[in-house]
């Protein structure tokens, strides 16, 4: 459906010469990162999470240790992340976007005010509830929800390494049925 952007939202989203950074193998952005047709894996150590996306060959480490937002941020592609644990749920708060990503691959955009809550859970073995809720009062009138499942990838699966310049898998970046994993 239509989203709900503020008249500053309306006129960035309307712009017809907006810059293609992943094109150019810049980072895809913390939001971003999570649609794209690769797969991503969690590393949990009890004081940390690593999150890895094998577009870009990407990480993004999250506190889980008690730690708080800091309150001076410095504006960088996948934003600063803390979490911290509610029962079986982990809740991830993200800050510090520098503004220059897409929340998609339909090129919505968001401003350096994103703010992004995801809650984490696993009700079984082979899946994981994401929800997403995104805030940016610059671009956005209201909140936006997202929720997903996730699935495992089956046993022997691994993550690939990922070059934008001459991803490995898909030569000249033309995938065929026979570069996707199974």
């Amino acid at each position: 459906g239509d989203l709900p952007f503020t008249p500053l939202g309306k006129t960035e989203n309307e712009r017809k010469d907006k810059f293609d950074y992943g094109a150019r193998c810049l980072p895809w952005g913390y939001v971003r990162s999570y649609g794209t047709p690769y797969p991503h894996a969690y590393v949990h150590h009890p004081d940390r999470l690593a999150i890895m996306w094998e577009q870009d060959t990407r990480y993004h480490m999250v506190p889980t240790d008690g730690r708080k937002m800091p309150s001076h941020l410095e504006a960088t592609w996948m934003g600063k992340s803390v979490g911290h644990w509610e029962g079986e749920t982990l809740v991830i708060e993200t800050r510090g976007f520098n503004g220059r990503t897409w929340l998609d691959t339909a090129q919505h955009p968001h401003s350096d005010q994103l703010r992004l809550t995801e809650r984490i859970s696993r009700p079984d073995y082979d899946h994981i509830n994401y929800e997403l809720t995104i805030e940016d009062p610059k671009y956005y009138s209201k909140p936006m929800k997202n929720s997903r499942v996730f699935v495992l990838m089956k046993p022997g699966q691994e993550l690939f390494e990922y070059s934008c310049n001459e991803n490995n898998r898909c030569l000249g970046g033309n995938c065929t049925p026979s570069d996707v994993q199974k």
